[in-house]
């Protein structure tokens, strides 16, 4: 396994069936057959997720934790093994950061006041609805649908990976509701 493999492999492990989760990002387009190589490990848990549920898996990456603290701040956090968890000052990020085998993963719980019908890849509600769940390497994992990453994608300006998705889309067909609906919710043309 790569750098970024191994990392979705710890993690999955760790979760299991300990907290709901899905897997966001450039390695949730990978392992659904996109043509791009992960920079980094993004999960996903619901904004249900309680506290202790979160922290439970945070404590089960200890072996990837930093051995000295970093940065309170999200954007340059590092989880230890004393603080695996960080929040944002308005509490509606609940973060970690390990680096495993030279790849970063991060897990976040997000929580927003946004209507629950509006689909965004990582915030809100609605996008759990969606989820889907693939093979990969013999465990079922849950991803964010390519419809809805696509959506981000397109209104990050990100045209080469946008490419890479549409390409895929030319294997496999989207479905036209759900990339519609996450192009409109998200505002991308």
């Amino acid at each position: 396994m790569v750098g970024w493999e191994r990392a979705l492999d710890v993690f999955s492990s760790c979760a299991e069936d300990r907290v709901r989760w899905m897997l966001v990002g450039s390695a949730a387009a990978r392992v659904q057959g996109v043509a791009v190589d992960p920079g980094d490990v993004d999960a996903l848990v619901h904004p249900d997720t309680s506290y202790d549920d979160l922290y439970a898996v945070a404590t089960s990456l200890a072996p990837f934790a930093a051995a000295d603290p970093v940065s309170q701040d999200p954007g340059d956090f590092l989880s230890t093994v004393d603080q695996p968890l960080v929040a944002t000052a308005d509490g509606t990020w609940l973060f970690g950061r390990w680096i495993v085998e030279g790849c970063t993963l991060e897990v976040a719980r997000i929580r927003t006041d946004l209507d629950p019908a509006t689909l965004l890849e990582t915030m809100g509600t609605a996008v759990w609805a969606t989820c889907r769940t693939i093979r990969w390497h013999g465990r079922a994992l849950p991803v964010v649908p390519l419809e809805v990453q696509l959506a981000t994608i397109l209104s990050r300006g990100l045209d080469e990976r946008a490419r890479a998705v549409r390409a895929r889309f030319e294997v496999s067909g989207p479905d036209e509701a759900l990339l519609a609906r996450a192009i409109a919710d998200r505002g991308a043309s």
